[in-house]
């Protein structure tokens, strides 16, 4: 009778067919890789076995859905409702020179409402960013041999609702509250507190392109954690460097908001919040490089890597999705502050 351990390893190579030799070589750096760890395996193969259950098409069905239902919300709030463009021209404060010399509540309501405009432009946006950055992951998953998808495929099906559940929370809500919390809200931390075209939109831009970086490094760290988790491996695969360059893009989301509130002088503060985000796109063009060296190696890093950019498109797929959600939120949010322009803002004074 063989143990979870073997069990797992049979399911996982049985994609190889009759080639007893890719089979072999598969079970081989599986049994040099994996852990001994038996409870953690019985529960895999449970999973694997309620995963190979599910119709094959599944899966493709629901991104295509999710792509189509995203792309929908998107055209809808952009070219379909009325307001966009007119409402910003219509309710923004002229340009000013010494914006930091205005007290917040005379930007308030007209500039609230054009913070929202913004805000529902930039989620459509993100909205055709996420999905090209899922593409170029399927593209870099896709440049692995025939036989390696077989079994990364396979291994992927480790997955469960759980593990579903831990990622979409951590790695794509997870961003989305804190830019609420850093943006939306009213404390020194925000951009809206400014008028928008100061510095031709330099601190919303900043802020929106913070949020975008976490919702492209967040999940790797996310599915990378629950990869290891639900695969036992007797290594794990270093992921430093997204946690550095995740670190970077959250630190600098407050640092568009604290831009004209700081003693300093705002345009190195500004230029500083983009020297980090341009760190970190760095880093992100340099990832996939830093990939392809990795996986000529034997191992961890190439089993880990594969199954996790294998799972990836389907998250920022998600992602792009619940960023497009959020149009319809700021719409509303439109019309709320339209519909309290011209209150008597002495009333609103803290």
């Amino acid at each position: 009778m063989p143990n979870a351990q073997e069990k797992f390893i049979d399911q996982v190579t049985d994609g190889f067919g009759d080639d007893l030799e890719k089979k072999h070589n598969a079970r081989e750096l599986l049994k040099e890789q994996l852990s001994d760890e038996e409870g953690v395996f019985e529960k895999v193969n449970a999973q694997f076995e309620e995963s190979a259950r599910k119709p094959k098409w599944l899966a493709l069905a629901v991104s295509l859905f999710i792509m189509l239902l995203g792309g929908g919300v998107v055209v809808y709030f952009l070219y379909v409702v009325e307001g966009g463009a007119e409402l910003m021209s219509s309710v923004t404060a002229k340009y000013v020179n010494n914006v930091s010399q205005i007290a917040w509540p005379e930007l308030y309501p007209g500039e609230l409402s054009d913070h929202a405009v913004w805000n529902r432009v930039i989620s459509g946006v993100q909205w055709a960013l996420l999905l090209v950055v899922a593409s170029i992951t399927w593209i870099y998953k896709s440049c692995s041999s025939r036989t390696d998808k077989k079994m990364f495929e396979k291994m992927a099906k480790t997955f469960g609702l759980n593990d579903w559940l831990f990622v979409i929370g951590v790695g794509v809500l997870l961003p989305v509250v804190i830019y609420w919390l850093v943006n939306g809200t009213r404390t020194e931390l925000s951009a809206q507190r400014w008028d928008l075209e100061y510095r031709k939109f330099a601190l919303p831009l900043g802020q929106s392109l913070s949020l975008f970086l976490l919702l492209v490094f967040i999940p790797m760290l996310a599915v990378a954690h629950r990869v290891q988790n639900v695969i036992p491996m007797k290594e794990r695969e270093g992921m430093l460097m997204i946690w550095i360059v995740a670190g970077l893009a959250l630190c600098s989301m407050p640092v568009f908001g604290l831009a004209l509130v700081l003693d300093l002088n705002e345009r190195a503060v500004i230029k500083l919040g983009y020297a980090i985000q341009v760190m970190s796109f760095l880093i992100l063009l340099i990832a996939p490089i830093t990939g392809i060296v990795m996986r000529q190696r034997k191992g961890i890093v190439g089993i880990v890597h594969h199954v996790r950019h294998h799972l990836l498109v389907k998250v920022y797929i998600v992602a792009s999705l619940v960023v497009a959600v959020q149009m319809p939120i700021y719409h509303g949010l439109e019309k709320y502050w339209v519909s309290k322009e011209g209150i008597d803002l002495s009333a609103e004074r803290r």
